[in-house]
């Protein structure tokens, strides 16, 4: 889920939303090899201290990792390799990083910002710029603040809406 509904989406993306095609098919982003490698990845993580099963406090203590439930073994995801008996932590982190490193992640989370907060049927063009903003804003890399400032300040969040009802919000 952290793949498709997150961060990546199902199918690779171009910088404008839409997606990558292969003979007139689109292009997965990710494999079920993916998948596997990534629960491995995962594993290991656990309720934190302070952890009561009759109290909703179970979901704002921080998960802690428990390195007898943490996958060993080496594990392959999205085109990296981490060594076997690499800690929870350090997986992780690693993980993550890769996943926010996936050239989709600008795209796709840019037309769900869009899409969220000013229309539903952006132009590709407004997408591409606000995949732009998060890709690079002064040399940084996904900054979320440059990334929503170029969804509510780019030209179409900002003209009058139209009377159709694929206007904005």
């Amino acid at each position: 889920e952290v793949l498709q509904l997150c961060s990546i989406a199902l199918t690779l993306l171009n910088s404008d939303g839409t997606p990558q095609l292969n003979n007139g098919q689109p292009v997965p982003a990710y494999t079920e090899a993916d998948v596997s490698g990534l629960a491995r990845a995962f594993t290991g993580w656990d309720y934190g201290a302070g952890y009561n099963t009759s109290s909703a406090q179970r979901q704002i203590v921080p998960m802690v990792s428990n390195a007898s439930r943490h996958e060993a073994g080496e594990k392959q995801f999205l085109g990296i390799t981490v060594p076997a008996n690499t800690g929870a932590q350090a997986t992780l982190t690693a993980a993550l990083d890769r996943i926010a490193a996936h050239p989709n992640v600008g795209p796709f989370i840019g037309k769900q910002l869009i899409q969220r907060l000013v229309t539903r049927n952006p132009s590709t063009a407004y997408v591409a710029r606000v995949a732009a903003a998060f890709n690079n804003t002064n040399g940084v890399r996904g900054n979320l603040g440059a990334t929503v400032r170029a969804v509510l300040l780019d030209t179409e969040a900002r003209r009058a809406p139209t009377a159709t009802a694929t206007s904005g919000k």
